[in-house]
């Protein structure tokens, strides 16, 4: 019995703080000798940016085909070892680089 009756009070209670809580978010707007008081509520602006430009979108860039590669990865013959090439440096950021000290 007091278990239906914890039951409905707790969600009685979750459904009261829910409704609280979406008060808060969305704002309370009252007034104290004709001054308006706003908790939690941000006013719109009604400003608009005259000058401001519309972004376009980026056109691709058209690349020229490599003579070497033909714009396809290219491996050492009769393996699956990949290799950059040397003329475009296609594929050349999955390589580390090192270093050479002389």
């Amino acid at each position: 019995m007091f278990l239906f009756i914890g039951l409905i009070t707790g969600l009685l209670i979750g459904y009261k703080l829910n409704d609280l809580i979406k008060l808060l978010s969305s704002g309370i707007e009252f007034k104290i000798f004709a001054y308006k008081m706003y908790i939690s509520k941000r006013e719109k602006s009604h400003v608009v940016n005259i000058g401001e430009k519309k972004k376009q979108a980026a056109h691709p860039t058209i690349k020229t085909e490599c003579a070497t590669c033909k714009n396809e990865d290219m491996f050492i013959a009769g393996t699956k070892n990949l290799i950059p090439c040397p003329d475009c440096k296609r594929n050349a950021s999955k390589f580390k680089r090192i270093a050479l000290d002389c």
